[in-house]
Parts: structure tokens; C-alpha cells; sequence
């Protein structure tokens, strides 16, 4: 089987997601600084594990673990530029820009507890501010202690909240939209 190889590769986005019934999953984008196009294939290794799946997920929001996060995707971007000078057509370098982290949580609506977090900076809030609140988030997924990923995110601030309506008669589910602050 003839393919192609690329070497000294950047990624430059990554995302993490998983929801409820799903394995974790993953993808992302590189860009490789050297192709070698026609070769043949290094002998690949099975790796014999099973999948991460959502139940061995627990999302943690400012210190408590609210067990009613139905999904989450976490987008890692290296916003970095490809350096093409006068050595042809392939990039002499990649030069890494500011790392950007944004993501996403579906969560059953309980109270409007959230969403005035959002707009007002606290949970019992009336009036609109522009303090932005932030709290701590962690996804760990984790089969047990010797296999698992989890990323732990300081502060995270929301860039969009809502609350579609189901009139249906089934549980609300708010989405936050967020960012990750320095």
C-alpha cells in the first residue's frame, strides 16, 4: 500500500467532545512542514483498549459535580501561521499564535440559577452587569487511575447562554457557550 507521510507536524485545533451514550471522541488539524508522497506504510499497532465512554465522565462546575451535563465539547486552538518563504512551495516553519480554549456544556435547566450568573455576575442577581463571572470547570474521564484524561480549567467565563423552549412537554437543557480566561 503505497502512502503518503508527513513530517514535523503542528496540530493546530483540537477538540474533545463526548455526551451521554457516546464514546469520547476527538479530531483535529495539523499542518505537516514536510510531505514525502509514495511511500510505504510503517507497521501500525492495535492498541487492545476499549473506548472512554460517558459514563466514566464526571464534569465538575465551580467545585460541585451537578451529574446533569448531557454533553460537552472543549476546542484547543494554536491560532498559529505557516511560514512560506523561498525554498518552494513548502512552509519553512510554523509559528505558534495566542492558544485560544472555548467550549461548550449541554446541562438539564434546574433554576435560572446560571443564567443570571451569566447577566448579572451573581446567582441571585436582578440587574444587568458588566462583570464577567467566571468559575472553575473540570472533565475528567477516567476508567480508572492508570487511564483517563482530564483538563482542568481555572476560569471560565460564558460568551452565550440559552434556554431554547420545548413545548413538547420534556426537560428543559440550557447551553453554555465559554471561553477559558488566562
Amino acid at each position: 500500500v503505497a502512502i503518503d507521510k508527513y513530517s514535523d507536524c503542528r496540530v493546530t485545533t483540537f477538540t474533545v467532545r463526548g455526551g451521554a451514550g457516546q464514546p469520547i471522541g476527538c479530531s483535529f488539524t495539523f499542518m505537516g512542514l514536510t510531505a514525502l508522497f509514495g511511500t510505504t506504510d510503517d507497521a501500525a499497532v492495535a492498541v487492545p483498549q476499549d473506548p472512554l465512554v460517558y459514563p466514566h465522565v464526571t464534569v465538575t462546575r465551580g467545585g460541585s459535580a451537578p451529574k446533569t451535563v448531557e454533553s460537552f465539547e472543549v476546542t484547543y486552538n494554536n491560532n498559529g501561521v505557516p511560514i512560506v518563504a523561498d525554498n518552494g512551495i513548502s512552509p519553512v516553519d510554523y509559528i505558534w499564535g495566542e492558544l485560544q480554549v472555548s467550549g461548550s456544556l449541554v446541562q438539564l435547566f434546574e433554576s435560572d440559577a446560571d443564567w443570571r450568573r451569566t447577566f448579572t455576575g451573581t446567582t441571585g442577581g436582578t440587574v444587568h452587569t458588566t462583570t464577567v463571572a467566571s468559575e472553575a470547570l473540570t472533565i475528567d474521564a477516567a476508567v480508572n487511575a492508570n487511564l483517563g484524561v482530564k483538563q482542568i480549567f481555572a476560569g471560565i467565563a460564558a460568551r452565550e447562554f440559552s434556554v431554547p423552549p420545548d413545548p413538547g412537554g420534556n426537560p428543559y437543557r440550557q447551553t453554555l457557550g465559554w471561553h477559558s480566561l488566562p
